[in-house]
């Protein structure tokens, strides 16, 4: 699917597609989500802006543009119960569905598609590995790690998890690897091959420890949280040695999910006695921020926007959605730029712009199908207009032509536009 086809069919939501700047370190913007709405987990979409799964009164998939914080819903089936969410590999939005249980997709046209999964399922997180499938873990009463490919079709591997398993969140590592926590009888961090082999390792973790989300870091490593009894920000290495580092969190921390920023640390939300957004190098330095948040926040579900800054579900007294700027650059150095007479009947040519290093990643233009080139009229997208060269014809004449950019930071996964400035297409006659 291409970017157009993303930013035309939200356009018919009322929605747009857009780049923002970055926050300085530290500063909170909070945008209340209004009555009935209880937003959970959050993600990055193809179309620059924050999704969310709203658990409010009526069970919803939300979005709030980066720039203005604008909110638009669309609702889910009856019975529906969502929890994670992610942008797939095809740029829909995908999320789990404990209600039915399911998968879901939204559509580029605004309709949902649930894949349902056996009765008894649990499906609580979902991740898109490196071999362009979902990869789900299903704490139900038949715990397994469930690979799916984009038209619905389910592999279940229970083959290898520990006795009384009930695997919880899941990443995908820098390593090509999937990997998990698992909450059950013997705790445990979890990985499954792409084929399917599970191994769990539980050695340097804490005694009483209870690992929660993970996320792979700009390191290779994988970086998780523990809610045991010894609160902690920990580390695996892909040959399975933990670390666990407690120094530099508050008292009374419970640290909650957790993700790589922009700014090259692992970013964490913490429901503790006192809640904050906290970072971590990974050299293992923890430093935590309180100070913005307002009375009765209560941080949850974090992830990199494509403003660069962190996007957070506040639980609090006032639910919303949260911006945390990390102090990262902005995503766009330099727009790429337009070449060319403007005359209709000579071809326009796009410069690519230039980009920042996010987490020490350069962004790729191959990650979806449509990152790369987009031209567009008067701002709308061209049907077919993807390429360098765009040669303006008579229809042209008196319109702005412009290209766009997009490209995306692998890592998070989170996909960037910039726009060149316009040219004004005149008749060749003149």
């Amino acid at each position: 699917m291409h970017l157009r086809t993303i930013c035309l069919a939200l356009a018919a939501l009322g929605v747009a597609c857009a780049a923002t700047a970055a926050a300085p370190l530290g500063a909170v913007t909070e945008f209340p989500v209004g009555a009935g709405h209880t937003p959970f987990r959050v993600a990055s979409g193809a179309d620059g802006a924050v999704w969310f799964t709203d658990q409010g009164a009526v069970k919803a998939l939300g979005r709030i543009a980066t720039t203005g914080g604008a909110y638009s819903y669309v609702a889910l089936p009856a019975g529906s119960f969502p929890r994670q969410i992610r942008v797939g590999p095809d740029g829909n939005i995908w999320f789990t569905d404990t209600g039915t249980p399911a998968i879901g997709r939204l559509n580029p046209n605004g309709s949902v598609t649930l894949f349902p999964l056996p009765a008894g399922s649990f499906p609580n997180a979902l991740a898109v590995g490196l071999d362009d499938n979902f990869w789900i873990t299903d704490r139900g009463t038949s715990p397994a790690i469930v690979r799916m490919t984009t038209a619905g079709v389910m592999t279940r591997f229970s083959a290898g998890l520990n006795a009384g398993s009930l695997p919880n969140g899941i990443a995908p590592g820098g390593d090509g690897n999937i990997w998990f926590t698992d909450q059950g009888a013997t705790k445990a961090l979890g990985r499954v091959t792409l084929d399917g082999t599970i191994t769990e390792f539980t050695s340097g973790l804490n005694a009483g420890t209870l690992p929660a989300a993970l996320s792979p870091g700009p390191d290779g490593n994988i970086w998780f949280t523990d809610q045991g009894t010894t609160r902690a920000i920990g580390m695996i290495t892909p040959d399975g040695t933990i670390t666990e580092l407690t120094s530099g969190l508050k008292a009374g921390s419970n640290p909650i999910e957790i993700t790589p920023g922009a700014d090259g640390n692992l970013w964490f939300t913490d429901r503790g006695t006192t809640k904050a957004v906290g970072s971590v190098t990974t050299a293992g330095a923890i430093t935590e921020y309180s100070d913005g948040l307002p009375a009765g926040s209560n941080p949850g579900g974090v992830r990199t926007g494509s403003d660069g800054n962190l996007w957070f579900a506040d639980n609090g007294t006032t639910q919303a959605l949260a911006r945390f700027g990390v102090g990262a650059p902005d995503a766009s150095i330099r727009a790429p730029r337009v070449h060319g007479s403007g005359k209709d009947g000579h071809p326009l040519h796009c410069k690519k712009g230039k980009w920042s290093r996010w987490a020490g990643d350069k962004p790729s233009r191959t990650r979806f199908g449509f990152d790369g080139l987009q031209w567009l009229r008067d701002g709308a997208a061209i049907a077919g207009a993807n390429s360098k060269e765009y040669e303006p014809t008579a229809a042209d004449v008196g319109h702005e032509l412009s290209c766009m950019e997009t490209v995306t930071y692998t890592l998070f996964p989170t996909t960037v536009s910039a726009t060149s400035e316009p040219v004004v297409v005149r008749s060749r006659h003149h």
